[in-house]
């Protein structure tokens, strides 16, 4: 069985005044988020941001977070230049965490291991 990695996301488009197309965006993600993971906990959103936790296998799901992102990009160009995601990731039994921010279109870990 496959150790189950927590992941506690947050995404939000950093304007300063939100559009109705906000929500219609954040719901997009609402449903890759249910349709690509299992043990969705809760989900959260509206014009504003969308908060979630969901479960994924191991670590951090980078590749299927790359591709939420890509076609986020794709599908809203204009409304997600301003994207911004930070997803907080543990798995207690390997020891491991992350902590992986999404913004200006680039997914980088703001987690440095030192020995």
């Amino acid at each position: 069985m496959a150790n189950t990695c927590t992941n506690k996301f947050f995404a939000t488009i950093k304007v300063e005044n939100t559009d109705p197309k906000h929500e219609e965006i954040y719901k997009k993600i609402n449903d890759f988020i249910t349709d690509n993971f299992m043990g969705v906990d809760y989900s959260e959103y509206d014009e504003c941001y969308i908060e979630t936790e969901f479960d994924s296998k191991w670590t951090f799901p980078y590749d299927t977070m790359e591709k939420l992102t890509e076609q986020l990009q794709q599908e809203y160009p204009n409304e997600c230049k301003d994207l911004y995601i930070r997803c907080l990731s543990f798995e207690f039994g390997c020891e491991y965490v992350d902590y992986m921010i999404y913004s200006n279109g680039d997914w980088n870990s703001k987690i440095v291991m030192e020995n």
